[in-house]
């Protein structure tokens, strides 16, 4: 099976926990390799990701049955919005 990428939008500061349901689009299980990244994306229509003055990155990553639960923790003293990016392998 050839990876997929998955994304989601989210916003939040500090622990931000998103459990991304992949709804069939990709085949998901606790066996599966799951790598993340995490981006700041624009405040007007969520699209254009760009780096700002808030740190983003990505604690921890735990596949599921049909889900992957992201820990993303986002370092500033108010919500921003951000886009996670998972790539899938099974």
């Amino acid at each position: 099976m050839p990876p997929v990428v998955v994304t989601v939008l989210g916003t939040g500061r500090g622990r931000v926990v998103k459990h991304v349901q992949t709804n069939g689009t990709a085949s998901v299980t606790q066996e599966s390799a799951v790598f993340a990244s995490v981006t700041e994306v624009d405040h007007q229509n969520y699209q254009h990701p760009y780096v700002g003055a808030a740190r983003m990155y990505i604690c921890n990553v735990a596949p599921g049955a049909g889900f992957v639960d992201v820990w993303v923790h986002v370092d500033f003293d108010q919500d921003l919005p951000f886009r996670v990016t998972l790539l899938i392998i099974n």
